[in-house]
């Protein structure tokens, strides 16, 4: 069995991005500890916290999510056309963007606050479309050691510029200015290789092509898109909620504790899932059923799930105190609560291309209009409803996580009954 695991291509390259991904996340964990521990504020965290929702939101406006159709293409010339008309469509809206931000701070009172947001804002988008289609090329490609690389470079220059920063008390400004140049630094490598595949099909140039793939993987702007756009313009409005209910601190402390919860969760849920994405669609297209891979996934994953969500579940508040100092006490405490939801969220997270691989976008934007219909009644309508007593952060976080655990477990069989059912074209 041993000798089999070592054999295993899918084992490989789920080893070499876990290594790459576990050293930016030590690299994260060491210095992000100290920074928040010493300097940075819960406010500092809720800034970077929407900033980054922000970016999220309108980076995956800017290409149509065709970024995800590389991976699961049939020939490399066919997701080289789609590449390219990823990076096209990013243009145009980030260009439309900047031209929209610029004439309404024109009509608006001056402030170089928002305007250095503005220009931020853009800039992050960017890159991070260039680090999303190199990252989904170099899955197809199986180059997961060029996405290992980028992770620890990221890594290493956002931390050690939050630091940097933070010695000159930039605040939020100092987080979201260093996660910017992280982006910069970590996607350099990315843009340099999509010139080099450009020069490598120069003489494929073919527009009707292109327009006939763009109609072909059409799932992807027309319900792939308004999925992720539901979800992020969720998650973005909650945090407002939060805010606005709780207050800013409210909202750092639950985005500190959902942010380091995460991070150690991609160490291997990111990892399984960018090499699960490339074995489940060669599996697929060569009629192959997925189903024992899916099956042994779960079980890795649920296996490897035990220990840490079970300390987290009774020591979120010891865990978080001795990590950041005994003023993120609160995210420990938060951290708790969300422990079954996010446990859930591991199990299902790396395989959740399966929708996208074998022809089930609607029946998972269903599944995100009900989730997004969900949460929006628990922080946007229940707090209208419930006496001023009730309305806790603690007992609006409980229920999310009750809401969201019985959604996930629904997931849970609906992936099987996919794979089951194979393939729709």
């Amino acid at each position: 069995m041993f000798r089999q695991l070592r054999t295993s291509e899918f084992v490989q390259s789920v080893a070499v991005l876990m290594t790459g991904t576990l050293i930016a996340q030590v690299i994260a964990y060491v210095i992000y500890g100290l920074i928040t521990r010493f300097y940075y504020q819960p406010e500092d965290i809720a800034e970077l916290g929407i900033y980054t929702r922000i970016v999220g939101f309108v980076a995956a406006i800017a290409t149509a999510r065709y970024e995800l159709s590389l991976p699961i293409a049939r020939q490399d010339l066919h997701a080289f056309y789609l590449y390219r008309l990823s990076f096209r469509i990013a243009v145009v809206v980030l260009t439309n963007t900047a031209v929209i931000g610029v004439f309404y701070f024109v009509w608006t009172p001056y402030d170089p606050a928002n305007f250095l947001f503005l220009l931020m804002t853009v800039v992050s988008t960017f890159l991070v479309v260039w680090i999303n289609l190199g990252t989904n090329w170099s899955i197809r490609k199986k180059a997961f050691k060029r996405i290992s690389q980028q992770r620890i470079v990221n890594s290493l220059v956002t931390n050690g510029l939050r630091w940097v920063f933070a010695l000159f008390s930039w605040g939020g400004l100092g987080l979201i200015f260093a996660t910017m140049l992280g982006s910069l630094a970590s996607g350099i490598v990315f843009i340099r290789e999509y010139f080099g595949i450009k020069k490598f099909y120069s003489g494929y140039a073919a527009p009707k092509r292109m327009r006939v793939l763009s109609r072909e993987y059409k799932q992807f702007p027309t319900v792939n898109l308004p999925h992720v756009l539901l979800d992020i313009g969720i998650d973005l409005l909650i945090a407002l909620f939060i805010t606005e209910l709780f207050g800013e601190d409210e909202f750092g402390f639950f985005s500190h504790s959902y942010a380091m919860v995460k991070l150690p969760l991609s160490i291997v849920g990111q990892s399984v899932g960018q090499v699960f994405v490339n074995k489940c669609s060669e599996m697929v297209n060569k009629g192959q059923s997925v189903l024992p891979l899916l099956l042994k996934t779960y079980k890795t994953l649920f296996l490897l799930s035990i220990v840490p969500f079970t300390l987290l579940f009774f020591f979120g508040e010891e865990l978080f105190t001795f990590v950041f100092s005994d003023k993120w006490r609160e995210s420990g405490r938060l951290s708790e609560i969300m422990a079954p939801w996010l446990m859930l969220n591991f199990l299902l997270s790396p395989v959740s291309g399966i929708p996208l691989i074998l022809g089930r976008q609607r029946a998972a934007f269903v599944m995100g209009i009900i989730s997004a219909a969900g949460q929006l009644a628990i922080y946007g309508l229940l707090p209208v409803l419930l006496p001023e007593e009730l309305v806790t952060m603690t007992n609006l976080l409980y229920m999310t996580t009750a809401y969201q655990s019985a959604l996930m477990i629904v997931n849970f069989f609906l992936y099987i009954r996919f794979v089951k059912a194979g393939r729709r074209n």
